[in-house]
């Protein structure tokens, strides 16, 4: 009666449908904004946490620099200090 399939079995079509919409979507979108999403989606997670992470290190890089020259009298320790207080803030 056409029900041999099991209720989650994925249906044969859905991966196209899928991908129509997804392009009907991107039609709309500038070009390389569509680009980018594309290779987003085909980037695999543990790329995506390895950028994230190197994201993070160099935000925290830029964070030191900063207090280093808004307090250039400052000693390590205490830029240290001003760091982690700023790390730990929780709005």
């Amino acid at each position: 009666m056409g029900h041999d399939r099991p209720v989650n079995a994925p249906n044969d079509r859905a991966p196209r449908r899928g991908h129509r919409r997804r392009r009907a979507i991107l039609d709309g979108v500038d070009p390389l904004r569509a680009d980018d999403l594309e290779r987003a989606r085909a980037t695999p997670p543990a790329e995506k946490l390895r950028q994230a992470l190197e994201l993070m290190r160099t935000g925290f890089e830029l964070k030191r620099a900063s207090l280093r020259v808004r307090f250039p009298t400052a000693s390590v320790d205490e830029l240290d200090a001003m760091f982690r207080r700023w790390l730990a803030y929780d709005e």
